[in-house]
């Protein structure tokens, strides 16, 4: 007993010098134990209250709840049922609160029972105090056991929740994703929806005024040839139809370049408009005749002065006998002012004067 109680002292010391009152408390129970185990249970119920005190002050529930059992035991040895009862609630309140002793709580309230209902002799005290003592190399055993398997447990369990709050957090955003890509794809099916009527439009107007342009062109067309057929018989009409023909034909090439800058493949309309102003056979002849008709002096002058003349020659020389230059000459006949100069150079060329 010396040499233990004298070990369990030193260590009170040493807490003490290191203010450690876990380990302080744990010795003053321990040094409990040896009183009881002499008897002297006045003694190890004081150390016992100390411990027990301290241990509630640091929160050591684990070392309150032990220190309480042997606060117990001792009063049990004692014969005291209802001091015994009242720490064997505290030990039962403490089992009850953890999940992984709620098996070594049962059996804790079985005894409280068992106080309560037999008769309080010394014989069932010392029965309660033998299962109190079988209790606690279980209780000993299981509480650190238990409780790794529950810490494990409440592990998986808060993995498993931290898993499904990801999983979750990753729906919505799969979610959110999705709405967002949504909205915006539908953003630009209207954009795109939009484009595409206001580019239908623009065409549609382009050509409406295409179309208003071409019959305007017409018309204008039409209303030279029906001026033309009201004064058949004037060269100088004729003359004045062929001016008129010519100013048509830069408006219609200056549409076509426009048309072209702009609509990349149109004007095939003005296109087949401007052929339709180009002198064919009929006019030829019809011109020759009428130029024949109205100054037959300058048309035989021509033929004296090139008497090999040839068609296309002789159109040209009598287009500018009207006072055509040569490149209003190239635009009624529908040559170009270097087939005119060529035309007129191999004539004088070959009939020098």
């Amino acid at each position: 007993m010396d040499e233990a109680l004298k070990f369990h002292e030193k260590a009170i010391r040493n807490a003490l010098a290191h203010k450690d009152s876990t380990h302080y408390a744990k010795a003053l129970g321990e040094i409990a134990q040896i009183h009881v185990a002499h008897g002297e249970y006045d003694i190890a119920l004081r150390m016992l209250t100390r411990d027990i005190a301290i241990s509630r002050k640091i929160g050591d529930e684990g070392n309150t709840m032990y220190a309480s059992m042997q606060m117990a035991k001792v009063y049990l040895w004692k014969n005291d049922f209802e001091s015994a009862k009242s720490y064997l609630t505290e030990v039962y309140a403490y089992l009850n609160s953890k999940k992984y002793l709620a098996d070594c709580a049962l059996r804790f309230a079985e005894l409280i029972e068992e106080i309560d209902t037999k008769e309080r002799t010394v014989e069932n005290a010392l029965k309660i105090l033998r299962k109190v003592n079988g209790l606690q190399p279980f209780l000993s055993a299981t509480d650190g056991e238990l409780m790794l398997k529950y810490i494990n447990l409440e592990i998986q369990k808060d993995e498993f929740a931290y898993q499904l709050r990801m999983e979750k957090s990753n729906r919505r955003i799969e979610v959110h994703r999705n709405i967002v890509l949504s909205l915006f794809a539908f953003c630009l099916l209207v954009c795109l929806v939009l484009v595409f009527f206001r580019v239908a439009g623009m065409l549609k107007n382009q050509k409406f005024h295409y179309k208003k342009r071409i019959l305007s062109l017409q018309s204008d067309k039409d209303s030279s040839e029906k001026e033309l057929e009201k004064t058949y018989n004037s060269l100088v009409a004729y003359q004045n139809y062929l001016d008129e023909k010519n100013k048509q034909i830069v408006r219609l090439e200056a549409e076509i370049k426009y048309m072209v800058s702009t609509s990349p493949g149109g004007g095939p309309e003005m296109e087949k408009l401007l052929t339709s102003h180009l002198m064919t056979k009929e006019n030829w002849q019809s011109f020759k005749e009428m130029f024949i008709k109205g100054n037959y002096e300058a048309y035989s002058a021509v033929l004296n002065e090139f008497p090999e003349i040839s068609e296309a020659a002789l159109r040209i020389e009598l287009v500018q006998k009207l006072g055509f230059t040569n490149a209003e000459t190239a635009r009624i006949l529908g040559i170009t002012v270097d087939a005119v100069k060529k035309s007129k150079q191999r004539l004088r060329k070959k009939h020098p004067c």
